[in-house]
């Protein structure tokens, strides 16, 4: 879809609110992760905002993501 070889190791993360060494390269500029950090979210399932427009266009093509953010909010 991006046109792109992406490995599995490349996206090796621990998530949005950490600043480890492992990172996905387009997480320093992702508007998504700057929201959560700002607002001290571990992720947006726990925003009051939840589902905002950024975030809504940001899962456009990842429903596996937009399902997990739901089944956390449900608790």
């Amino acid at each position: 879809m991006f046109k792109t070889e992406i490995k599995a190791a490349d996206i090796d993360c621990d998530g949005c609110p950490n600043d480890t060494a492992r990172m996905f390269n387009y997480c320093g500029v992702c508007g998504i992760r700057q929201c959560a950090r700002e607002k001290k979210l571990a992720n947006c399932a726990f925003c009051s905002e939840y589902s905002c427009a950024k975030l809504d266009k940001g899962l456009l093509h990842f429903p596996e993501a937009r399902a997990l953010l739901e089944s956390l909010r449900k608790g």
